[in-house]
C-alpha cells in the first residue's frame, strides 16, 4: 500500500491509451451487453509514485522517459471511472522490479512506483 509521510508524497500520472481500438471496441461490446447506456470506453494505466519532498520537474521529465513516454498528471476525467488497482496492503511484482529499475535509472527521489488501470464510462 502506498501511503505519504510528512517527507513523501504522492503523484499521480496518467499514461497513453492502453487498448488498440479492436480491444477496446470488443470490452465495449461486452459492457454493452449489461448496460447498454454505455456510449463509449476509454481505458489509461494510471501510475502511483510516491516520491520525496525533493521530486523535481526534471525527476518527472526522467521517470515520463523511462515510462515510455506519454504520461501526464492525472486529472478528473468526465464520465464513470472504474479503477483496477492490486490489493490494498500488497506490493505487486511489476511495482517491485519498477521501482528497481527506476533507482537504478538515477530516480533515487522515487520511493515507490505502482500501475493500476483507469476505465471511464461515458
Amino acid at each position: 500500500m502506498i501511503h505519504a509521510t510528512d517527507s513523501n508524497r504522492i503523484m499521480l500520472y496518467r499514461g497513453a491509451d492502453a487498448l488498440s481500438a479492436f480491444r477496446r471496441d470488443k470490452l465495449l461490446a461486452e459492457i454493452r451487453s449489461v448496460a447498454p447506456g454505455v456510449a463509449s470506453l476509454a481505458v489509461f494505466p494510471i501510475y502511483v509514485a510516491e516520491v520525496d519532498a525533493a521530486w523535481s520537474v526534471d525527476d518527472e521529465a526522467r521517470l515520463e522517459q523511462l515510462l515510455g513516454g506519454g504520461i501526464a498528471p492525472f486529472a478528473g476525467l468526465t464520465g464513470t471511472a472504474v479503477y483496477v488497482s492490486p490489493r490494498l496492503g500488497t506490493i505487486s511484482p511489476w511495482s517491485s522490479k519498477a521501482t528497481e529499475i527506476m533507482r537504478l535509472c538515477d530516480l533515487g527521489r522515487l520511493q515507490r512506483l505502482e500501475m493500476g488501470r483507469v476505465h471511464v464510462l461515458d
